[in-house]
């Protein structure tokens, strides 16, 4: 078996870093190899007034200010299309998504902070193509997309889930509203540039 490491720096859904773990030839015969990645990508917090109506109040003093990010968990089966050596060439892959969404409202002046979190599984698919730099250092060039499920809208005391079997829900407000007003990954584009280098021999 042959492994290999990397860094990525690009667009999934939002401008980020990511790092992966590849394996070669670990099963004999087996036509793929396998690899296993995290990123922390920035993120759009989405509409904070309505934010606020859904999982606060319907208070409207203070300047809205608003950050969000994701983790995203991702492991592939990569099947090479072309090149002269198993870590060179052009891949496609397909595999399982997680993603840990946080958006944080901040309102200045008006004395309230909050945080909304979600959780999502997804799919994704993409092609990546290696380009030798000497020894066992490559260029990598990955383009892909990937599509998220619902998941629960988690903030302040209140929850809201795609059925909405909601936890102290504000108003009439339903998991509809909640997915308004925070911008959870659906589907995420990605273009990530970085190196790879291979392990051992």
């Amino acid at each position: 078996m042959q492994t290999a490491t990397g860094l990525s720096l690009g667009l999934d859904g939002g401008m980020g870093a990511q790092g992966s773990v590849t394996a070669y030839d670990f099963a004999e015969g087996f036509p793929f190899s396998a690899r296993a990645s995290v990123g922390l990508l920035q993120a759009d917090a989405g509409d904070p007034l309505l934010a606020r109506q859904v999982f606060v109040n319907n208070n409207t003093n203070g300047t809205p200010q608003t950050t969000a990010r994701r983790w995203d968990l991702r492991l592939d089966l990569r099947r090479q299309i072309h090149g002269p050596s198993r870590l060179q060439g052009a891949w496609a892959y397909f595999g399982p998504r997680y993603s840990m969404y946080r958006a944080t409202y901040t309102y200045v002046g008006g004395n309230e902070v909050f945080d909304v979190t979600t959780n999502q599984w997804g799919v994704g698919g993409g092609f990546e193509t290696l380009y030798p730099m000497g020894g066992v250092i490559n260029l990598s060039i990955d383009f892909g997309l990937d599509a998220y499920a619902n998941g629960d809208f988690v903030g302040h005391d209140s929850v809201y889930s795609p059925s909405n079997a909601n936890t102290n829900p504000k108003g009439t407000f339903t998991y509809a509203s909640a997915d308004q007003a925070v911008n959870q990954p659906r589907l995420a584009p990605r273009f990530m540039v970085g190196i790879t280098k291979r392990l051992g021999r």
